[in-house]
């Protein structure tokens, strides 16, 4: 299984946007489970959890794909650079959209739990990449 997750390929890229997806989704369950028990803030509802989950994880996946894509190493600027403007682009967007149309939906505890899951995911998709770095690396010094 880890093997498969390493993989420079599409099976690679499918388990590593799944990986990241779950430990997103555990932390959401987390944070459900908390508001249940009204540890969190009143104003932070399920609902917003999910939306920012949700906006997240579209913007992470696509991250991580355009991360990969177009091969080769005379484009890896440009995966680096799409993929930092999907991965910060989409949840500004959805912030300054939300704000602008529906006031009551953006809080500071929607903005918040955004910004949690945008960390969970950028920490957890940069792990695994490295992670694929490294044993490229190694598969090739060992060869």
């Amino acid at each position: 299984m880890l093997q498969r997750v390493f993989q420079s390929s599409m099976t690679g890229l499918a388990f590593r946007i799944f990986a990241v997806c779950l430990v997103m989704g555990l932390v959401l369950v987390l944070l459900i489970g908390l508001r249940c028990a009204e540890c969190l803030p009143s104003q932070l509802t399920e609902k917003k959890m999910l939306i920012a989950f949700v906006v997240v994880a579209i913007s992470t996946a696509s991250a991580q794909f355009f991360s990969e894509f177009p091969p080769g190493a005379n484009k890896a600027f440009l995966r680096l650079a799409v993929a930092t403007t999907v991965r910060t682009g989409f949840p500004a967007s959805v912030i300054i959209f939300g704000a602008a149309t529906n006031g009551s939906l953006v809080s500071v505890e929607m903005i918040g739990a955004l910004m949690l899951f945008y960390c969970i995911g950028l920490f957890a998709s940069l792990y695994l990449e490295i992670g694929r770095l490294n044993r490229q690396i190694h598969s090739r010094g060992t060869a």
